[in-house]
Formats: structure tokens, C-alpha cells, sequence
């Protein structure tokens, strides 16, 4: 005997979302029409079948279901942008199988309500037992079934993508105007100035110099004379002879 599969509901400006995660979906056949959908799938032994009629019309050429082996998500597109959906049924006795996914739930003032909605996966985001899908009023694709599936690597290039670029090492950017402030301040070029440079005392042995060199001769101490008897009894030196130096071999 078939049973209503459990689903969740929540709603953006333009779209109503219908998630169904059941494991080991398999024959899926879902028919969305202006006033309601039908869900029939197996999984676990069991059939699942219901119709939901819905609380307001929805666009059936704009809207599609798509899914895999483990979840299924139905896409209704509203025909009026403005109705704020207070249910998804008219049907009281599915508020226990159909129940709001307040996890993703919006309402009118929230800033996600604008929301364009999920795009279709490609079969990568699909992971591994992925039946596709199809447009409104179009039955199921039957299903793959029993795969189970590791779940594809659907995602990957997306969170690659989300990384970005890991940027670089930031640049020698500054560079240049680390370069004008170090020669508007006296750094560039030759002297470094206050900086950590040359001191001035190099300089002050230049001027130095210069009073030397300005003095007058008669500014200058008188030089002493020798004395010649202290220079006449000075012994002399003897003058070497070739029998003071070893012979060389």
C-alpha cells in the first residue's frame, strides 16, 4: 500500500520549494500541474504516492522538479510575485507529512525573501544515482535505483571557485612613496642626514683644519734651537764592515 512521503516547504518572492530526502530513491515520478503536483517514488521496500493540491496556481512552464537517489526538490514558480504563500496545501490532512523547512524559511520583510531560488545541478551536484529530472507537467525519468551512490564530486569546482584567489605576497606596493618620504626628509641619494646616517664630527674636523690654516705665522710657538756643544758630544754611529754579516750559503 502506497504512503505520503515526507516533505518540507519553505518560499522565496517568485518561487515555492518543495524538498523531499527519502534514501535510495528510486522510480521518481513527479507531474506538477497549474493547481497541484503528484509524487510517486519507491525506496526501502516501501511505495510512496500522494497529490498535493496547492494553495494558489503556479506557472507550470517555468517550473521543474530535479533530484537523485536521496532527495528530491520541486521548483514552483508563482503566478502572482506578490501573494506570500500562508500554506502550501488546501488539503488540512497533509500538515503532518508536509510540514515548513524552517531551517531556509522566509518571510515577506526578510532580506533572502527577494531570492531568485536554486539553479538546476548539473549531474555532479547530483552525486551518484542522479535521474535528472524534468519541466511542469512532465512525469518522472523513471530513476536509476539501488546505486546509493558516493555522492560525486558535484561542488568541487564551485568551492574551488568560492576560495578565490589566495592572493600573493602583497607587492612592493609603497614602495615608492617609502622612497619620496625618504628623500623629501634628507635620506635619498647621498647624505643621510638625521636618519641614522654619517654624525657631524667628520665635519668638525674639517673646520678644524681651516682655523689651522688661518692662523698667522707670528701666532705660531717660536721653535726651539739646537744645542751645538749637545750635538758635538753626541757619539757616532760605527759605520758597519763586511765582517759584521754572516756569509750566505
Amino acid at each position: 500500500m502506497a504512503v505520503p512521503a515526507p516533505m518540507t516547504w519553505h518560499q522565496l518572492q517568485k518561487k515555492v520549494l518543495v524538498n523531499c530526502e527519502i534514501p535510495n530513491l528510486t522510480d521518481v515520478a513527479i507531474t506538477i500541474g497549474e493547481k497541484s503536483f503528484s509524487f510517486a517514488a519507491k525506496a526501502g521496500g516501501k511505495e510512496f504516492q500522494m497529490d498535493v493540491p496547492l494553495a494558489h496556481d503556479v506557472v507550470v512552464e517555468e517550473s521543474r522538479w530535479f533530484g537523485n537517489d536521496r532527495a528530491v526538490s520541486i521548483v514552483l514558480t508563482k503566478t502572482d510575485n506578490s501573494c506570500f504563500w500562508e500554506k502550501l496545501s488546501t488539503d488540512a490532512s497533509l500538515k503532518r507529512i508536509v510540514k515548513p523547512d524552517l531551517i531556509n524559511w522566509q518571510e515577506e520583510d526578510d532580506a533572502g525573501y527577494s531570492g531568485a531560488g536554486p539553479s538546476e545541478p548539473d549531474d555532479g551536484d547530483m552525486g551518484g544515482g542522479g535521474f535528472g529530472g524534468g519541466m511542469g507537467g512532465m512525469g518522472g525519468m523513471g530513476g536509476m535505483g539501488g546505486m546509493g551512490g558516493m555522492g560525486g564530486m558535484g561542488g568541487l569546482e564551485g568551492l574551488m571557485g568560492g576560495m578565490g584567489g589566495m592572493g600573493g605576497m602583497g607587492g612592493m606596493g609603497g614602495m615608492e612613496d617609502l622612497m619620496a618620504k625618504m628623500q623629501a626628509g634628507g635620506m635619498g641619494g647621498g647624505e643621510l642626514g638625521d636618519e641614522g646616517g654619517y654624525d657631524d664630527d667628520d665635519d668638525d674636523d674639517d673646520d678644524d683644519g681651516d682655523d689651522d690654516e688661518g692662523k698667522e705665522a707670528s701666532d705660531m710657538p717660536p721653535l726651539e734651537k739646537a744645542d751645538d756643544a749637545a750635538v758635538a758630544d753626541a757619539p757616532a754611529k760605527p759605520t758597519p764592515s763586511a765582517d759584521d754579516f754572516e756569509a750566505v750559503d
